[in-house]
């Protein structure tokens, strides 16, 4: 699925995981509109079967996400959260990647592959240790 206008993203199933990618853009105070549409949209797929799965939020085409940016990304985490998952990013560069360090609720991997492996190795190591 694809969608935002101005500051498009798409949305796709992964195993265990939805991944939101952002298009190149700012996310700052007059993007807030489409970025929470996203994550809203995002959280609806997570929880549609049953169950919540994580949220994979890949940055890696954002030049720019604020700290107003990032409250809204806390606000889907928080949702996620009573649900049992969670939300991770990926990618981004450096300006994100300085927000992102004031966030201790987000992990952040370098990429999206990194942070699909690392979701998987602990539901994996989560399935060991019930048996």
């Amino acid at each position: 699925m694809t969608a935002g206008g101005s500051f498009p993203f798409t949305l796709r199933r992964e195993e265990g995981a939805v991944v939101v990618l952002f298009g190149a853009s700012h996310y700052h105070a007059d993007s807030l509109t489409a970025l929470s549409a996203a994550l809203r949209r995002a959280v609806e797929m997570a929880m549609e079967e049953g169950g919540a799965t994580d949220v994979v939020v890949d940055l890696s085409g954002v030049v720019l996400f604020s700290s107003t940016a990032l409250r809204t990304l806390r606000t889907a985490h928080m949702e996620l959260e009573t649900h049992g998952a969670r939300i991770v990013a990926a990618g981004g560069g450096e300006l994100v990647g300085g927000v992102l360090k004031f966030a201790p609720f987000v992990r952040h991997y370098p990429d999206i592959d990194q942070a699909l492996a690392a979701l998987k190795a602990e539901r994996d190591a989560g399935r060991r240790g019930k048996t």
